[in-house]
């Protein structure tokens, strides 16, 4: 296993989010790690670790998101195979840091239509590349 136990998990994970500026987090792990409901652990997660965005991805279905300036929900992709969903979420992931570093403003001035534009976008880019991926499949 990756941790001795689940203390020492949550020490890590704790740990971790006190470096960070943004933070991608799933529904599950702010339920596991703080016993909290989304909206109540995002504001904890700000409030009490110092971070400038975070993104909650309740599955791939689905993202919450929020910053000083507020937050919102977007819709994530449809009909993702569970098997494909870790490979997809990845790739949103490296589509929201990558749009992140482009739009060059700094995490917390970002107002809720930017991040809803930002992770939009790398909603798109994951649907694009899962439907090439699964074309070149049937080939």
């Amino acid at each position: 296993t990756l941790w001795s136990s689940a203390e020492d998990a949550k020490k890590q994970v704790k740990w971790g989010l006190r470096q960070a500026d943004i933070v991608k987090i799933s529904d599950e792990e702010i339920r596991c790690f703080f016993s909290l409901d989304v909206e109540s652990g995002v504001r904890y997660i700000l409030e009490e670790y110092k971070v400038k965005l975070v993104v909650v991805a309740c599955g791939v279905k689905e993202f919450y998101f929020c910053n000083c300036n507020g937050g919102g929900k977007i819709d994530g992709l449809s009909d993702v195979n569970p098997m494909v969903a870790a490979y997809a979420g990845d790739y949103m992931w490296g589509n929201i840091v990558w749009k992140l570093l482009q739009v060059n403003i700094s995490p917390e001035a970002l107002m809720a239509d930017e991040i809803r534009d930002i992770i939009s976008f790398a909603c798109d880019s994951a649907e694009t590349a899962l439907i090439k991926c699964n074309s070149r499949k049937q080939d």
